[in-house]
């Protein structure tokens, strides 16, 4: 009886937030957490993601972006047939498999941008809402104020705006979904197959597969990590000839190409302009997190024993993140290589939170928290006021039926702008 009036319950939920989402999409998704019911919070995440993708704001040529909407323009106006779209593979050695088939078979119907973000959306959303939940489901006091805050600087360490780089981060969140599976034991083949799709989405995500599996090799050994996870974040002036040339020493031949492009001498200049063309807090945002990672990181490392007894899964968790952020410091020398440390952000955040939520565990003295918590809500900030760009008005106060027919071209830092600058 019991299981029949919740069911009925969960169907009534359900239902009102199908409503809620066709008349106020943001309303259904402040609303679904309300329910604490992990089902609807995830399908509700994964909606308004793949809704942003729909309205996503081209602000610029110059974005990732704008390359998509260009490429599926040409599939689109120049088609090709299926056979000579496979051979392009083999005749430019392009290992990111996905996103060209994604935008290939878009190109088939339409040359509309908003329909390949819109699909877009529909992967990177899927496991963007996933890995939140799988936050929520493995966190005993899941609405703790530090747990809540905790959740939401995951959620804007790589969000959902991100998906107009649509291959570096979409990939992030699948090895990221592959990854915690595999950390926990969990050696399936489903973990293993979507493990191995990151690379395929990204070719880059070689390395972070090549650093779990050594980390699974490896084993915990959290004190020699935090030793050369400090020794890499230490090293601040490097030759750039000299990674370049390890780097492409060590490569696969196959990938060395891909690699090239990113090493290139004008491809670093380039990056290194903008960094210097961004404003001041958007160049301190990096290193807030840091400093934030670092203080909750020593403090983790030093109660490695007791956190080892209250939380084994933290504990391991607080291995990896710290073997994995030893390798993203060697690899953020090289511009575009910063990345990393994004991704292995994402666990270190949830050894954060394990850590919360282990029972009667909390940090003293509190001015350790305080501290890391600003820097982590500094840096949350920055990333929510970047995502303006590409956040349309229509998110915010419009609805799938408006969008269909207006393409409303107005994004929430150009209203910003207009009304306190």
């Amino acid at each position: 009886m019991i299981s029949t009036i919740e069911s009925l319950n969960y169907k009534a939920r359900v239902r009102k937030q199908l409503f809620l989402f066709l008349i106020l999409p943001l309303a259904s998704l402040i609303n679904a957490f309300k329910y604490k019911n992990l089902k609807i919070i995830t399908n509700t995440v994964w909606a308004f993601v793949v809704f942003h993708g729909f309205t996503l704001i081209i602000y610029s040529e110059g974005i990732d972006a704008a390359r998509y909407a260009e490429k599926l323009e040409n599939l689109h106006n120049q088609p090709i047939t299926w056979y000579n779209f496979l051979l392009s593979f083999f005749s430019s050695q392009n290992v990111d498999i996905i996103e060209p088939l994604l935008s290939y078979g878009v190109s088939l119907f339409t040359d509309n941008s908003r329909v390949l973000f819109l699909v877009y959306g529909i992967v990177f959303g899927y496991f963007y809402s996933r890995n939140i939940g799988y936050l929520i489901k493995n966190v005993h006091f899941k609405y703790s104020k530090s747990v809540i805050f905790l959740i939401t600087i995951f959620a804007l360490t790589i969000p959902f705006w991100e998906m107009n780089g649509v291959r570096m981060w979409t990939a992030a969140h699948i090895f990221f979904f592959a990854a915690v599976r595999i950390i926990d034991g969990k050696f399936h083949l489903k973990n293993i197959v979507l493990l191995l799709l990151a690379p395929l989405m990204h070719f880059s995500f070689v390395l972070p597969v090549t650093v779990l599996m050594a980390f699974k090799i490896l084993g915990n050994r959290p004190l020699l990590y935090y030793i050369s996870f400090l020794f890499t974040f230490l090293i601040s002036e490097i030759e750039l000839g000299a990674v370049k040339e390890i780097v492409t020493n060590y490569t696969p031949e196959f990938l060395n190409d891909r690699v090239v492009a990113y090493t290139q001498d004008n491809q670093m200049e380039n990056i290194k302009e903008q960094a210097l063309d961004n404003a001041f807090y958007i160049r301190y945002q990096g290193i807030a997190s840091k400093i934030g990672m670092i203080i909750l990181l020593s403090y983790l490392v030093a109660l490695k024993k007791t956190l080892r007894r209250v939380s084994p899964k933290a504990y391991n968790y607080l291995s990896f993140s710290l073997f994995f952020l030893s390798i993203a410091n060697l690899i953020s020398l090289i511009p575009s290589g910063g990345r990393f440390l994004s991704v292995a952000y994402l666990f270190a955040i949830t050894t954060f939170l394990l850590f919360w939520g282990a029972k009667h565990f909390q940090v003293k003295p509190l001015l350790l928290e305080k501290i890391a918590f600003s820097c982590f809500f500094f840096s949350g900030f920055i990333s929510l006021w970047k995502g303006f760009q590409t956040m349309s008005v229509m998110l915010v106060i419009g609805n799938p039926v408006f969008a269909l027919f207006s393409n409303l071209e107005t994004s929430l830092a150009q209203v910003i702008k207009l009304e306190f600058l």
